[in-house]
């Protein structure tokens, strides 16, 4: 067993010294001279939602982190992957199997790899209080959003379903009743990128009814390329729109209706084979057909010797009716949703000439969800409360044509090409409620509870269309569980500006059937995953709030945890595992500061510890106690520096520089070298110029600036099919875009 460390480790306790060491400057000075300069600017106050409620980031007793709409824009937020660079202990990468808009997420240490249908994710992402069900098109176009709040640990009591790691919230802007606005952003860039976005909004009757519509275009070249036939991979082709409808039908309700779309039509991620492996199967292949080694292996990792399937095709759209309603002090919310996804994707992900894997991947899915909050003070505002229930109705729908060695099948009469034919029924109904009560002016006690009960109704078959044979015949399985999630916690202000709380907190993420069995047999459910979350943390303002200064530590106990594995039978066929074979323990901690010194000048840190291990391990498992989990490095952080130079009367530059690093990240539980990335750093700058009306700014910005070659995900069938490849990020980019605001 790998020998743990305490939670304040030696790395641990430094890096704190380093963050408070960062802010001891402004703390340590006078409070007197700071206040005589006029140069000096406070933070902007940032409101969240974490609790269900309107309140200010710093009153919320939850690990969150919050980008509002200008830090959105700051840091050069484009889709939901680029916010791993900004957050510590979180990670959301495109999928190494899915595509580039299928989504990893994962919050310390709790997420999911598999894209398939019969996977839930472990970190929840919910747009405009609309819960997404499945990763494959989680990573969108962000087109015109207030803000993004990414909760840390289990939310189970009032998010509920498969938010076991985390949620992430994004809300989206609604218009303004009362004035007309919009903007049209423009940008150009390596690799022939033409972006285009724009919004507008007016009212259409004074105080009472609202529009807003909002557009994107994203296009540019592939950054990786296939030397034997020219064609591009990683290349980006979308546009999405979005169109709200807010209606204050009184002074006592409000109606909000909304629809987006997107559309993507791509060429499939960049994919670069790692490594090949002497399996039978390879070996079989190197002696019946044709040569698979090491020579279609390139030096540079943006080029594949790959010639078949390439292409990435998504349509994604939902509409979403929300309704407000004060009831003499008690407030009711409804929010009604459907979404409609249908993906089709093509890979060849051998990275040779010959055909080994060549895949195509059908996926529909509908959803329907209605949630019922009500909410309140009551006690003499004593009691801050909201009780709910939701629901959840989804049909997904996959169907994967895969060739697997094809030409073994005349030689040696061997076939295991498929078709796996597979559809998914969820039906998932919720109870909730959290209450918290101030017990005094200073202590706030928090008490909360979920209760879930969720079906999955599962048909599949498995179709050997070379040989015209059910390898399983279509059948039907079925399954139920039951979760109840609850929460307690405590926080304390003991000044205006510092505040610490408490919390312990469970949550869960749902079983599933095995979508990957090659046996009928092995068709079974696996239960859901569990963990309880203990926490403790801080958040402070300092100097005027000129410094922000949030710390975290946690320890969670996790057990149950399913996991899904590639291996091989005794004769070298591939064998699909999942199952839930292991308990785990993961601690750690996330301190984040934000400080400006003086006007214009913005600096911030933040750090993120997990030291996670698996404590027990089923025996016959594939993995070990020794196994490092997946996409979890153990120290991620970031920095960053903006400063606005005055240009007189005229208006001014802003330089902005982010740097983000993370240290060694396994992409599967195997821990396999080929899967594997390193350490390293990312490096952005930008420059704007903006006069003093903020009619319009112009921007050049270069992101990854030292050109690091990193893999963003990996994945490896080495043991059964005989190799690995994996994505790498982009490259270093430079841009130019300028906005016009009206």
């Amino acid at each position: 067993m790998r020998t743990s460390g305490l939670l304040f480790s030696r790395g641990t306790t430094s890096t704190a010294a380093l963050l408070c060491a960062a802010a001891m400057p402004f703390l340590a000075a006078p409070s007197q001279a700071l206040s005589q300069q006029a140069e000096m600017a406070a933070l902007d106050e940032i409101t969240v939602t974490a609790r269900k409620r309107e309140e200010r980031l710093q009153d919320t007793p939850v690990s969150i982190v919050a980008f509002s709409k200008d830090e959105i824009a700051q840091r050069q937020i484009v889709t939901l992957s680029d916010i791993t660079q900004h957050a510590p202990n979180v990670q959301f990468n495109p999928s190494g199997v899915g595509g580039r808009n299928s989504g990893q997420g994962f919050i310390r240490g709790v997420g999911q790899v598999d894209y398939l249908m019969t996977t839930d994710p472990g970190v929840g992402v919910y747009v405009d209080g609309v819960y997404l069900a499945r990763s494959l098109g989680s990573i969108f176009d962000l087109v015109d959003i207030e803000r993004i709040e990414i909760l840390r640990g289990p939310q189970g009591t009032l998010y509920g379903k498969n938010t076991i790691g985390g949620a992430i919230n994004i809300v989206s802007a609604r218009p303004s009743l009362t004035e007309f606005g919009g903007s049209i952003e423009g940008k150009i860039g390596r690799f022939d990128r033409i972006d285009m976005r724009a919004r507008g909004e007016a009212p259409l009757i004074a105080d009472k009814l609202a529009a807003k519509v909002a557009v994107s275009a994203r296009s540019a070249d592939g950054f990786g390329t296939r030397l034997l036939t020219g064609e591009e991979q990683g290349d980006e082709d979308s546009a999405a729109i979005q169109g709200v409808l807010r209606w204050m039908a009184s002074d006592d309700l409000e109606v909000t209706l909304s629809f987006d779309k997107t559309r993507v039509r791509e060429k499939f991620s960049q994919t670069h084979l790692e490594e090949i492996s002497a399996v039978p199967l390879v070996m079989l292949y190197n002696l019946f057909v044709a040569p698979y080694d090491d020579r279609y292996i390139t030096d540079d990792p943006y080029e594949s010797n790959a010639t078949g399937n390439n292409f990435n095709n998504q349509d994604i759209w939902g509409v979403n009716g929300t309704l407000e309603w004060n009831l003499d002090g008690v407030t009711l919310k409804s929010i009604t949703a459907y979404r409609h996804l249908k993906s089709r994707f093509g890979t060849d992900p051998d990275g040779s000439p010959q055909t080994i894997v060549n895949e195509d991947d059908f996926n529909r899915q509908r959803q329907f969800t209605q949630e019922l909050q009500l909410s309140g003070l009551s006690f003499n505002d004593h009691l801050n409360w909201v009780i709910g229930g939701y629901y959840l109705h989804e049909n997904a729908h996959t169907d994967i044509e895969v060739f697997l060695y094809p030409d073994l099948l005349p030689i040696i009469g061997l076939d295991l090409s498929r078709i796996i034919d597979s559809t998914q029924i969820t039906k998932s109904a919720s109870l909730y409620g959290q209450g918290s009560y101030a017990l005094t002016d200073q202590l706030n006690a928090t008490l909360g509870v979920r209760y879930t009960h969720e079906k999955k109704d599962y048909s599949t078959s498995l179709y050997l269309f070379l040989s015209d044979v059910y390898l399983i015949e279509p059948m039907s399985r079925d399954d139920s569980w039951n979760s109840f999630s609850p929460k307690v916690g405590l926080d304390y202000r003991w000044t205006e500006h510092f505040m610490t709380y408490i919390s312990a907190a469970s949550g869960f993420k749902s079983g599933g059937f095995n979508g990957r069995s090659t046996v009928a047999n092995e068709i079974l459910p696996y239960d859901p995953e569990k963990m309880w979350s203990y926490e403790a943390g801080f958040k402070s303002e300092w100097l005027d709030n000129r410094v922000r200064f949030n710390g975290t530590v946690f320890y969670n106990d996790y057990k149950d945890i399913q996991f899904t594995l590639s291996t091989a039978d005794s004769e070298g066929v591939q064998v699909i595992i999942v199952d839930n074979a292991a308990k785990a323990r993961v601690m750690g901690a996330e301190f984040e500061l934000l400080a400006a010194p003086m006007e214009g000048m913005l600096l911030a840190a933040s750090v993120g510890i997990i030291d996670a291990e698996f404590t027990s391990v089923e025996a016959g498992a594939p993995i070990t106690e020794d196994s490092h989990f997946a996409s979890t490095p153990k120290f991620s952080s970031s920095v960053s520096a903006q400063y606005a130079v005055p240009l007189n009367d005229w208006g001014h530059l802003t330089v902005r520089g982010d740097f983000s690093y993370r240290s060694k990240i396994y992409y599967e539980v195997n821990n396999l070298p080929s899967v594997t990335q390193k350490r390293y750093g990312l490096l952005n700058l930008q420059a704007s110029l903006e006069p003093a009306d903020s009619r319009y700014s112009l921007t050049l910005a270069v992101n990854n600036v030292t050109n690091k070659r990193y893999k963003s995900s990996a994945v490896s069938v080495l043991d059964s099919l005989g190799f690995a490849s994996a994505q790498y990020g982009r490259p270093r980019e430079w841009s130019l875009s300028g906005k016009v605001n009206f």
